[in-house]
């Protein structure tokens, strides 16, 4: 009997601790998709490994932070985002919410559809974004309205 739940908890802790192990598929940069390339703007997404994501809006050569917070991924379909106070105004109304999202990678794990369900105030959205090389990852400012230099490498 003993043996049997020894087993047991062996074969728990390799598959907790092999699964903690596979890398995240989120980490890095990524820009939304559908936007025109004459716009004069662009929307960047970037998860990093000690679960904080940062929104970032790119007009001409600045670029501001839009929100910030923590990410979980809580299964392999779905993914929450507890949004931090101090948005600027862009997404003041995402501020200090957590965000349930449902995601799917494409098989490249080059594309990421995000879409969120209808909810009071939200009528939901889908987004698609695109994996982006990043040189150096642009830290939050002081102010979420201060800009920021540029630092991506498309």
């Amino acid at each position: 009997m003993i043996k049997s739940k020894l087993i047991l908890l062996c074969l728990f802790l390799f598959n907790f601790f092999n699964l903690n192990a596979q890398e995240n598929p989120f980490l890095g940069g990524w820009e939304l998709t559908g936007i025109p390339a004459d716009a004069g703007y662009s929307f960047q997404k970037y998860f990093d490994k000690r679960g904080e994501f940062f929104n970032t809006r790119t007009a001409g050569d600045k670029v501001f932070n839009t929100h910030h917070g923590k990410y979980v991924i809580k299964s392999e379909l779905e993914y929450w985002e507890f949004i931090a106070q101090d948005t600027d105004d862009f997404m003041a109304q995402a501020a200090g919410k957590t965000a349930h999202i449902y995601y799917q990678f494409s098989k490249d794990k080059k594309l990421l559809t995000l879409k969120a369900d209808p909810v009071p105030g939200n009528s939901g959205w889908q987004e698609t974004w695109k994996r982006i090389e990043v040189r150096k990852v642009a830290v939050k400012p002081k102010s979420s309205l201060e800009a920021i230099p540029r630092t991506l490498v498309r």
